[in-house]
This record gives C-alpha cells, structure tokens and sequence, in this order.
C-alpha cells in the first residue's frame, strides 16, 4: 500500500529552502524548520523504528516480564490502562496546561525502570533520566548560546558534564529525547507540535557540535509517535495508544535509560576539554586517518587495525554556518592544536573541518591528489599546490568500530520503507492521507502530471543522500575574500582564482560550489580555493538529490538545472550597427532559432558555472560594500542595499534576468558610489562575456554535446588579465578604495552560506502569479534585443575595452567643460556682487 498526500502538500516546489533563523524569534524559527524539512516526512512502523533506530534494549532483558511485572504491582490497572494515567489526556479536568496533565509520564517512566531492574537485576546505572515541565518555567539554557524555548518534556543524560541533578535549569547539551505534547487531537495542535520537535531537532544538533542525530517524540492525547533527525534523515513512527500500547511505551523508555552515549547521538570521539577539574569551551577531538590515505572503499567496513589516530583540540570557531540547519552537512570549522600524548598542545595552529559528506562522493583529500594527478605539466602542478589547500591528515570518523554512516550505522543497514508519508502541515480535517493500492493504476491530477511523478518528485525532495562523517586537517589557517577591505586587494584575490580555476578546469575537473565563503587568503595575499567536496570530474556522469552550491553564487543554469540561454524564440534581424556577426559555417536559411527542450542533453555543469559563481561572488561584495572615501558627500548607500536586495535577497527570476539581460545590471550601477562605477563596468563586462560565450555553446544541440572542460578556457584568461589590470590601476594617481561593510536595507540576517539563503529554486516564471497578462517591462527588453556572434572573444573583448576608452575620455571632457562653465558662472557672480556692492557705496556717499 502507498499512501500519498493530499493533493496540496505535492509540490515540491513548495519546499524552498531557508535560512536558519538565528535569533530568539521562536515562531519565526519554527516555520523555518518546517519549511527546510519540506513538505512531508516518511511515516515509518513502530517496530521498524523500535529495529533500526532506537538503542538496543540491554542484554537479557524481557520485555514481556517487564510488563508482566508491573501488572503484578499494578502500576498497570486491570481495566488495561497505567494506573497513573487511568483516563485519556483530552478528559483530565485537573489542568489546563498541557505538560502537567502528562506529568503522570515521569512517574510511568519511574515505574518502568523499577520493573526493569527487579526482572534484571545485574542492569547497568541508568544513563538518561525523564521530566516533564511546563513551559511557564524558565526556558533551557545553552552552553554556547542564549535560548528562549523549551521542550514540553526530555530525557536527560546524566554522564554529560553539565548535567546536575534536581537543577532548575537544564542544558540543550543534556537533552536528548525532547518531547512535545497535546491533551487533545486537532489541526492547530498537531503543526504545533510537530513545528516545536523539529525546532528542538534543529537546536540541539546545531548547539552541540557532538551530536550525530536526535530521538524524540510527541503526543496528542493518547497517540504517541516516536520522531528521528539525523543530518540526512526526517523519520516519524506511525503512531500508538501509549495508555494501552505497554509493550511499545516500556520499549522507548528503557531503550534510552540504558543506552550508551553514541547510542543516543553523542560522539564519543569529541570530548569536552579540560583543564584539571575546570571544563573548558574547547574540545578535544579524535581523527582515525590512515597513513597511505583516505580509504577508496566509501561505503564498505573499515579495517580498524590500519588506522592511526591523532587528537586535536579546538582553538577557536572559524564557521559553523553550515550547520545551521538539521539536514544538511552539518560542516564546522576550527582553528586546533595537535594535542600529545602527554597532553602538550603543539605551537602550530591548523585548521579542522567536521563535516557529513554524501556517502559516495570522493573525500576532499582524494579529489585533490586526483586533480593534481591530471595536471598534465608541471607548471599546473605548481598552481594547484600554490592554490589548493594542504591537507594533513583526513578520515572518516569511527564509531564502534564502524564508519559514522547515517545508513549502516545510524539506521543500521537498513532502508527507509517509503509507504506512507505524513505531512509536515496538515490542512486535512481527518489529519491522514490518501491511500492508493499499489496495483490501482495512477490517474492523473490537475494538469499533465501524474500522482507517480507527483510523487517522484516529492521522494527526491525530501529523500536526501546517506552521508557519512568525515573530517580533514588544514595547514593553511586562511581568512575569506569578504575579510578584504581593499578594492586592489579584492580584485588581486580574485586574478589568482580564476587562474587556480582555470587550471582545475584544464585537468577536467569542475569545482561546483565557489562561494565568498570558499575564496580563502593566506598570510601574503595568496589565494586558496577550499571546499573541494563537491569538486566533480566532467566524465563522471553519476548524480546526486542534493543539488552542490551555495545560493547565493550559484550559476543561473545550475540553480535551475536547465540549460537557460538556449533560443527558443523567433530573432529579429540582427543589428549590423551594432556589432559584427560571427560568419557561420552552416547559416540559417531563415530567422528561426529555436531548440526543442524535448531535443536536449541532460543538463551538465560546465567550467563557465564556476566562473559566473565568482562573478556573482564580485557581484556580492561590491554591493555589500561602500566606498570610504575622505571628506565624501555623495550618499548612495540606501539604492546600493536595494540593489543588492533585489539581486540576493529576491526571487531567483529577478536574479536570473539581471544576468541574462543587460539594462537591468546597466540600470543597477547607477545606484553605486560614482567611484565604484568602474569596478562595476569591468563586472558588466565580465557578465557580457559569459552571455555571449553561453548564448554560443547552447546555439545547437549538436554544440551542446560538445560542451567540455575546455568551454571556459579562453574567458578565464580574459578574466586574469582583466583583474590584473583593474587591481594594478590604484597606484598613488588613483588611490585604492576603502571598503566597508554595508547593511541591507531591510536589516535581514542573512548570511550567503546559509543553504537556500538566497534562491528559491523552483519559483514560478510568473512572480505576479498565473493569469498575469500584461507585457512588463523586462520582456521588451527581451524582444527589442538581439543575439550577435564574434570570430572570437578576444576581439569582443578589445572592442568593449576600447568603448570604454572612449566613454572614459568623453566623461573627462565633459567633466573639464563643466568646470569651465562653472569658473564662468562663479566670475560673473562675483563680477555682478562687486557692481552691485559699488552702487551701494556710492549712494552712501551722496
């Protein structure tokens, strides 16, 4: 049997991911999580979570005399319900408030553990204790960050360090079975609180950067579901009587009162570090590499007697943007020392890389062994290693003696069964979805698409990757582009990656995720690309859900996963004024250019996608700076933050028609400090050099399957060149230009590394919605428009230089001739002051 949605939760497209909300605006960060989760989550059986999930009951111990047990001492009443919780939540007159009216759960948890420990009594010291408390009383605290909400209830670990017996005030750190919970079963009650576990989900695993994945649950008057969260998964149980079903509810207590630490998500390879009895804001971390280099077998057992060991402890978090939200890489950066044996810290500071990669992709420290290996001279060689970070030590982490995998080791080898999904926001007064047999066939919904593809589509939104966890040490402790307050600096940087990725490109690889955050500058001014994790070989042909990139800089194409600058309309004649078209060996004998969307290739990421994400990167930190200029009186800081929020703030279609259409960028410069004009003229001529060359290799379809790593190698040497000319003209003639941050005009914390901070992938053509009919604008840019051709790009680009040459002398002259009217305005005021001043005298004296 497979259960769908309801017709409204199956759009994938309204699962748009969002930046995490950072602050202490709870309401706001529930329905962030909620939509970063998506729309729906696979709805598992009991006892497959009870299997594959939960920890393992202790050994020997019968659960069925458990139970047993505590109907002897009836703690079970013979009416079949808790003795404790005698009637359903939704009949309890004593209170209002939710958790009190379960309060009784902490007494049936109490009871359990007895039961346990009079069948079994060589049980091990219980390592997870449960309350229930209202949340009229104070919220959880965080060791590492302000909190301003609270599970309804949680079970606590009583090995953590901050955990204190009978405190008032609990650790997030400490939490780990969180629970939220409903006297009565209704609409409202049930988003509730499943917005309120994800938070939870999202809180702990984004305050402690030791957990691996998150158990909890929620309960609507008597139904009970048990909820997981891992950096892959969304997992809840279908749900059962806890008042009846003892069996199950006994089963979940002592699964998690028993358990070991990395059974309930800690990893026991990061240990909180101490100084003597005083815990530090530190950890100390265990890498398991293996000296020969990372294992090419990525999913299989790992030979644990190979491996050699090194402990880091941390110095200082450089980022932990990235594991903002649950379901994500969870990456997090710190500057660490190599700790000794003997617990001396070593003098040398390196940088350590915590991060979840998808299971099958190559390892950081493997892709650049790789790319080195297909550099074809030894000059490549050389950039590469000038330019690409050096890697130390790197492995997967292990864990019991597995790879900390989400698949074989978190969910134990086993699949996700995909029977039924539940959504995250119900809209369905009967709070269920509708179930089809697998042998009826589909019929279709509204429009061309079927309840199969429908759902295809939904599965591959909200079934992520396995990943497994990895980490890498750095030599290299670098700062970002964004750090650079210098217009020469800026640009210096930006030369010395292109030329890195052009060499990258020339070995045949791709990098597919350039961003700010992975533009890295060392002690001298030396540029490194870092995060190659999502570097790919063009051949390799294998693909994955999660789309690489980060939003912010992502390619048109590559944000859409379509080719985007294909013809697909009738042309206008071309201009011949213009510019000179490129002669044709095979010319059209009409004025028709179209190519079918049925006709194409699939869409592949090509080397020009890196170079327009470091173009969007410049693009970023112009608009996000201001020129600091001495004695300045020219204010265009309020129409820049616009700008700048229409670009990386808006819809991904505005986005995608300031790069493809050329007046809208034009028009946006405008809006810059009259001394950032330049800077933007080179960026508009770089976005007219990447249009062209696209407009170029997506003519045809027969250019399209030629595209290899090779389309972006003449635009990267444009490029270099460009950059280096516009950082060598500050010199003492023209100073450098001091830039500083600039606000968005909205105030939004938005940073570009968050996953989905700025491009809503899947957004509707039609911002206006559908129907919308009236001709805006932007089309007739498009129509009045035409597409040229060059012999080559290297003439395009000395015709567009030369241009500038000339607008350039012609804005000098027309700045000289205003002076000159001005000196002329002056003298003939003043010459008209003093004749008036001399009449004046003169009639005094008379």
């Amino acid at each position: 049997m497979l259960t769908l949605l309801p017709p409204t939760m199956c759009n994938p497209a309204q699962a748009v991911s969002t930046p995490i909300i950072c602050s202490n605006r709870v309401a706001e960060g529930h329905e962030v999580i909620v939509q970063d989760v998506g729309p729906a989550v696979p709805q598992v059986p009991v006892q497959w979570f009870k299997d594959y999930l939960l920890p393992h009951l202790p050994v020997n111990l019968d659960l069925h005399a458990v139970v047993d047990h505590l109907k002897q001492h009836h703690a079970i009443t013979g009416f079949g319900t808790w003795k404790k919780s005698s009637t359903a939540p939704v009949d309890s007159a004593r209170t209002n408030d939710d958790a009190d009216v379960f309060a009784s759960l902490e007494t049936i948890a109490f009871e359990i553990r007895k039961a346990a420990q009079a069948v079994l009594p060589t049980l091990e010291e219980q390592t997870v204790v449960f309350q229930y408390k209202s949340n009229c009383f104070s919220s959880s605290s965080s060791l590492r960050r302000n909190s301003a909400s609270r599970p309804d209830g949680y079970g606590l670990y009583t090995k953590h360090p901050a955990y204190k017996k009978n405190a008032e005030r609990v650790f997030w750190e400490c939490i780990v079975a969180p629970c939220e919970i409903k006297k009565t079963r209704n609409i409202d009650g049930v988003n509730d609180n499943i917005a309120k576990i994800l938070w939870s989900f999202h809180h702990i695993m984004r305050e402690d950067a030791s957990r691996r994945f998150v158990i909890g649950y929620t309960i609507e008057n008597t139904d009970m579901r048990l909820w997981f969260g891992s950096r892959t998964d969304a997992l809840v149980s279908d749900p059962f009587d806890f008042t009846r079903d003892h069996e199950a509810l006994a089963h979940f207590f002592l699964a998690l009162m028993f358990a070991k630490a990395h059974e309930l998500g800690y990893d026991p390879t990061m240990q909180p570090a101490r100084d003597g009895k005083r815990w530090l804001n530190q950890w100390d971390i265990t890498l398991h590499y293996f000296p020969e280099g990372d294992d090419d077998d990525l999913s299989g057992p790992i030979d644990v007697s190979k491996l050699q060991t090194v402990v880091l402890r941390t110095q200082k978090l450089e980022s932990n943007i990235g594991a903002e939200a649950m379901r994500s890489r969870g990456t997090r950066v710190w500057q660490a020392r190599i700790l000794g044996p003997n617990g001396q810290l070593s003098d040398r500071i390196v940088v350590l890389k915590d991060y979840w990669v998808d299971h099958d992709r190559l390892r950081e420290a493997t892709i650049r062994q790789r790319i080195l290996d297909d550099a074809k001279t030894e000059d490549q060689r050389d950039v590469l290693r000038r330019h690409l970070l050096t890697p130390l030590y790197s492995g997967d982490v292990v864990i019991a003696g597995q790879r900390d995998n989400t698949h074989s080791l978190l969910r134990r080898g086993a699949k996700v069964p995909i029977g039924t999904l539940y959504p995250i926001v119900h809209e369905e007064v009967a709070l269920t979805a509708t179930a089809i047999p697998e042998d009826e066939p589909f019929a279709p919904q509204q429009g061309t698409d079927t309840i199969a593809s429908q759902t295809e589509r939904l599965l591959k939104l909200i079934m992520l990757n396995d990943k497994s966890h990895h980490r890498i040490v750095f030599a290299e402790v670098a700062v970002t582009i964004e750090d650079m307050q210098s217009a020469k600096r800026v640009f210096n940087i930006a030369e010395q990656t292109t030329t890195a990725l052009n060499v990258i490109h020339q070995c045949g690889w791709v990098h597919r995720d350039i961003s700010s955050g992975n533009i890295l500058v060392v002690p001298g001014d030396i540029a490194k690309v870092g995060d190659l994790e999502y570097a790919k070989k063009m051949s390799d042909k294998t693909s994955h859900s999660e789309r690489s990139g980060t939003a912010f800089f992502m390619s048109i194409e590559a944000g859409m996963n379509d080719y985007q600058f294909v013809p697909r309309r009738t042309k206008p004649p071309v201009k011949q004024d213009r510019r000179r078209p490129k002669p044709s060996s095979t010319p059209n004998t009409d004025n028709t250019h179209s190519v079918g969307a049925d006709t194409l290739s699939p869409f592949r990421y090509n080397p020009l996608h890196d170079l327009e994400s470091l173009w969007w990167v410049l693009v970023y930190l112009l608009l996000r700076r201001k020129a600091v200029i001495e004695g300045d009186t020219v204010g265009r800081c309020k129409e820049q933050a616009e700008f700048y929020d229409q670009l990386f703030t808006g819809t991904a279609i505005y986005r995608q028609r300031a790069f493809q259409i050329e007046s809208i960028f034009q028009q946006g410069k405008t809006k810059l400090h009259p001394r950032l004009t330049p800077i933007a003229d080179t960026l508009e001529w770089a976005r007219d050099l990447l249009v062209i060359q696209y407009e170029e290799i997506e003519a045809r379809k027969e250019t399209i399957v030629k595209i290899d790593h090779t389309v972006g190698d003449e635009i990267a040497k444009l490029l270099i060149k460009e950059f280096k000319t516009v950082a060598g003209e500050f010199t003492n003639v023209n100073p450098d230009i001091e830039l500083s941050r600039l606000r968005p005009v909205r105030g939004k914390k938005i940073t570009p590394e968050q996953p989905g901070a700025a491009v809503a992938i899947g957004t509707s053509l039609d911002s206006r919605g559908e129907g919308s009919s009236k001709k805006r604008p932007f089309e007739q840019d498009v129509a009045d428009s035409t597409t040229v051709h060059y012999q080559d790009l290297q003439e395009y680009a000395e015709e567009i230089q030369s241009k500038r040459a000339k607008l350039e002398e012609k804005e000098i002259q027309e700045r000289q001739q205003r002076e000159r009217n001005n000196l002329e305005v002056q003298s003939e005021e003043h010459a008209s002051q003093s004749n008036v001043k001399g009449k004046g005298k003169g009639k005094e004296i008379l």
